[in-house]
């Protein structure tokens, strides 16, 4: 994946409360592929850095230790303004009924970490490459 070279900035990613384990995979493949990634530990921050610090791209978990994860992404989708979009990935492992949760909260993206298949690294790629051609962000 060749990320850097399509944007004219590097591109940011912020992943949010994702376990420990999973959040550290992703950011590391997220720099090794020229995105600066950064983790945002709660709700508050989540929310501060998506409203005040845009980035290109947000995953987050699906349950957040502190806070609703549909109704966080509510809140930033309220937040925007004008042609602005930041696309967010909701990533984890889905409970029935979570997927139509999270869609119908502005989520552009649901990884059921259930499915073997499950590509995170490609689907942010769509998203980014999606990103730098309308530049919302």
């Amino acid at each position: 994946m060749q990320l850097v070279q399509k944007f004219s900035a590097t591109p940011k990613g912020m992943v949010a409360q994702i376990n420990r384990t999973l959040r550290t995979g992703l950011v590391l493949n997220l720099r090794a592929v020229g995105i600066e990634a950064f983790c945002a530990e709660d709700s508050l921050t989540i929310l501060s850095k998506a409203i005040q610090m845009p980035t290109d791209l947000l995953l987050i978990d699906f349950r957040l230790a502190d806070s609703n994860g549909p109704q966080v992404i509510k809140f930033i989708r309220a937040a925007e303004r004008g042609d602005r979009h930041m696309p967010i990935i909701a990533v984890g492992v889905l409970r029935p009924g979570e997927r139509e949760q999270f869609e119908k909260a502005g989520a552009d993206s649901v990884i059921d970490l259930n499915e073997l298949d499950a590509d995170i690294l490609s689907t942010v790629e769509k998203f980014l490459t999606r990103a730098n051609r309308t530049c919302a962000c």
